[in-house]
């Protein structure tokens, strides 16, 4: 698997270290060590593949740069890479969009699975192009976007993870740990409850469109499944 990865991180070491544990990886390599150098980095011809983004920079904030990511029109896969370790910071980071979230410091083996994880799941949503519909959801694969009742569903990679297994076998229960696997990665060492506040997070938002609106049924003790409401 190879790709273009944009690193962006005010510590040169960083940076160096990064770029080359990466490069051994197979991936070709952009850098940048501020917000407006990696906004230069994502305007360029050659948009990367994967963004690795710290939260700390000189001329702004990383949780900012996301958001600012995620408004564009074409999905982008995002990894942080930080040293704030708080629960709060890696929640905020997921909740902003990140596709991920590593602290520093950090295995450089995992860091290079994770990678992987992400652009392996990146290509596979790719592939499945065209839109998926289930009553009055849609979802555009190839961009990303997701649709109740023709208004547009603002989630974050997460929440659109979910949405998408849960649509593709809509008749089919999901349990926790199968979308976190499939969601998240093998390689996630979290608590598999962070699938239900991202369920919970879904169902508001679309909550927030039709408050009468209920497509996500939870099975008691397992896991979740789409109902495909008319």
């Amino acid at each position: 698997m190879s790709g273009r990865i944009l690193i962006v991180d005010d510590d040169p070491a960083i940076l160096s270290g990064v770029s080359t544990l990466l490069e051994q990886a197979g991936y070709e390599i952009a850098q940048a060590a501020s917000v407006a150098q990696a906004r230069a980095q994502l305007q360029a011809f050659n948009p990367p593949s994967l963004v690795i983004l710290d939260l700390m920079l000189p001329d702004g904030d990383g949780f900012e740069l996301c958001r600012q990511i995620r408004q564009s029109s074409q999905y982008l896969p995002i990894l942080m890479l930080s040293a704030r370790d708080e629960l709060h910071d890696r929640v905020e980071g997921l909740t902003v969009g990140a596709d991920d979230y590593l602290t520093k410091p950090f295995a450089p083996a995992e860091l290079v699975a994770r990678v992987r994880a992400i652009l392996r799941l990146a290509q596979h949503q790719r592939e499945t192009l065209g839109a998926l519909e289930c009553g009055k959801l849609r979802f555009d694969c190839e961009l990303q976007r997701a649709w109740w009742d023709e208004q547009l569903l603002e989630l974050t990679p997460k929440e659109s993870g979910i949405l998408v297994q849960l649509m593709r076998q809509p008749s089919h229960v999901w349990g926790r740990l199968a979308l976190l696997q499939t969601v998240w990665g093998t390689n996630f060492l979290g608590d598999s409850r962070i699938v239900d506040v991202c369920v919970q997070r879904l169902r508001a938002k679309i909550n927030q469109l039709d408050p009468s609106a209920d497509p996500i049924q939870t099975v008691r003790g397992f896991g979740y499944r789409l109902k495909c409401e008319p």
